[in-house]
């Protein structure tokens, strides 16, 4: 689990700088990014590698309201059958780590 607190942290200082989807970009295998005009948040599903194994992290986060939800479940089914599919339809598999950061905006 320390790979995941490691991500954590870095995803959270990329948050702070208001760069996160650089970062993402450069890491993940696949990633969908979606923002709502509606709700002024941003929504990440991107499939990445930590070791030996892939799982799809979900990240939604808003700027204006000071908060952010980091998922990472496994993937549903082997990468190498999923990898010509778009991340943000495939579902999730089980749940493994979920972390959660609210700041006063």
């Amino acid at each position: 689990m320390s790979e995941f607190e490691s991500f954590k942290n870095a995803v959270i200082k990329n948050w702070k700088k208001r760069r996160l989807p650089s970062f993402i970009k450069k890491r993940a295998l696949d990633a969908t990014f979606t923002y709502s005009y509606e709700t002024r948040e941003t929504y990440i599903v991107a499939w990445m590698q930590f070791g030996s194994k892939i799982y799809v992290v979900d990240i939604t986060y808003s700027y204006e309201r000071g908060w952010l939800e980091l998922a990472i479940s496994e993937l549903p089914a082997p990468y190498s059958k999923l990898k010509n599919y778009d991340p943000l339809i495939v579902p999730p598999g089980k749940s493994i780590y979920k972390y959660e950061v609210r700041q006063d905006a």
